[in-house]
């Protein structure tokens, strides 16, 4: 009963928080802020990183990893959401996800859901991170739930040789469907804790 209590108090004062700012989130400090390029910022916002903190590690920095490859996150695995019809421990469609590094030094992105014509693909990646730990900011556009909708994404982790260790993905969407409320967030995890390479775009 505690531990439902604490969920519904943290979920009203995210629902709150959004709200307000009906924009993005982000999980650092303000010194963390501070010392992220201006671009994180303009996907960002600093307004409600308060709320974010609680549900995934962010991380900053100027020297991350190169996360360039083909990923798989399986299972896929929600952890929070601030749609209270959303309960968290929800399996989800596996999720296969790439980043490709261009010579500007930025990242695209791509997805698809196994069993699921859900997809999509963002341009300008940017990663911020120290050592193998990394935090990726991005937008993409695409098919969520079926309908077609834009949203923001942070993925975060650890970059091991096997793939991502301490896998979290989060993301807010920014437009209204049928089946989801604007600006409503939701966090996800790798249920092993690993999201590992997987060729997927060669078959």
């Amino acid at each position: 009963m505690f531990k439902r209590k604490l969920y519904l108090r943290n979920v009203v004062k995210t629902v709150a928080c959004l709200a307000i700012t009906s924009m993005l989130f982000l999980a650092c400090s303000k010194d963390d802020m501070d010392s992220i390029s201006d671009d994180i910022h303009d996907i960002i916002p600093e307004a409600i990183s308060e709320v974010f903190r609680e549900f995934m590690p962010v991380y900053s920095g100027t020297t991350p990893p190169d996360i360039s490859g083909e990923y798989l996150c399986t299972p896929y695995i929600r952890k929070i959401s601030s749609i209270l019809a959303e309960k968290p421990d929800y399996v989800g469609d596996d999720l296969y996800f790439a980043f490709e590094k261009a010579k500007n030094g930025k990242y695209s992105y791509s997805e698809k859901r196994k069993n699921s014509l859900d997809g999509s693909d963002g341009a300008s990646v940017t990663v911020v991170g120290e050592g193998n730990w990394f935090t990726a900011y991005y937008t993409t556009s695409g098919l969520f739930g079926g309908f077609q909708n834009k949203r923001a994404t942070i993925i975060s982790g650890e970059l091991t040789p096997e793939g991502i260790s301490d896998f979290h993905f989060a993301y807010i969407m920014f437009n209204k469907t049928p089946i989801v409320p604007a600006n409503t967030f939701s966090v996800h995890i790798d249920g092993d804790g690993l999201a590992e390479r997987n060729n997927w775009t060669s078959k």
